[in-house]
């Protein structure tokens, strides 16, 4: 059998009001709902620590995936910056018939 500690927390009006109605609609008690947050904010925070992205971090992947595929994009496009200048051609990979043309190419541009 699980053992249940009591605790007094102090809670806004408002918020113990939704706490209630979400209780009454899952015909739950309000412990259950008030536990069910805490388990789920818990293994959020955890989730978060183990992946290693912050808050901040956490708030913008969020925020992301509340968007539509289109709308990221289009999110995207508007931030991006490619080659130093917003809307710059893609410079073009380089190709290499072989590993010593590639050597050479990396050091006359090192060096230039």
């Amino acid at each position: 059998m699980t053992r249940h500690a009591k605790v007094a927390i102090a809670l806004p009006a408002g918020l113990l009001a939704e706490t209630d109605s979400v209780a009454r609609r899952l015909d739950r008690s309000r412990s259950w709902v008030v536990a069910e947050a805490l388990r789920r904010y818990v293994a959020d925070v955890e989730r978060a620590a183990r992946d290693g992205l912050d808050a901040s971090r956490r708030h913008q992947l969020d925020r992301d995936l509340a968007m539509t595929a289109e709308q990221r994009v289009r999110e995207a496009e508007a931030v991006a910056v490619i080659g130093g200048q917003p809307g710059a051609p893609l410079e073009q990979p380089h190709r290499f018939a072989t590993y010593d043309d590639f050597v050479q190419w990396r050091r006359a541009r090192d060096d230039g």
